[in-house]
Formats: C-alpha cells, structure tokens, sequence
C-alpha cells in the first residue's frame, strides 16, 4: 500500500469535480474518510484496467 500526506479533497458532482490534493481522480471505486483523535485519514481505491490490445473496450 502506498502512503501518502492527505491535504485536501474536492467533490462537485454539479461541475464534474473529483479531486485528491489538487490531482484530478476519476476511478476512484472506494473512498473512506476518517477524523481519529484530531487528524483526518483518507484512503481510497482505484480502479486500474489493463489489457493486451491498443483497442478501448
């Protein structure tokens, strides 16, 4: 698993906005936010496809 600082997050679903410290995410499958004893957690889970063929599916 790889660990990284969380600074901040940005949902807008009105205006298409899906971001995780500034970066732009969008197969994200999973997301838990967390505050525990005065700090926040966040983690999530990506989706990844990978195929053998250059053709989108």
């Amino acid at each position: 698993m790889k660990k990284e600082k969380f600074v901040s997050i940005h949902i807008d679903r009105e205006k298409g906005i899906y971001e995780i410290n500034g970066e732009e995410k969008r197969n994200v499958s999973h997301l838990e936010l967390e505050f525990k004893n005065g700090e926040w957690s966040l983690m999530i889970t990506e989706d990844v496809f990978y195929n053998t063929s250059d053709r989108n599916i």
